[in-house]
């Protein structure tokens, strides 16, 4: 988890300093949190159920 957060704190400074908006944010940061969480599972071996 802590690896995805440092991801996370990256992209948002790279996203401030691009002044993209909230919106396309969220979504950008969504998705980067939805491959993070599936390669997370694979790695224990369970599905991804939670989405």
């Amino acid at each position: 988890m802590k690896i995805v957060f440092k991801m996370f704190k990256k992209s948002m400074k790279t996203m401030q300093s691009r002044r993209v908006r909230a919106h396309q944010m969220k979504k950008i940061v969504f998705k980067i949190f939805k491959k993070s969480m599936k390669t997370m599972q694979s790695r224990r071996g369970r599905k991804a159920d939670m989405w």
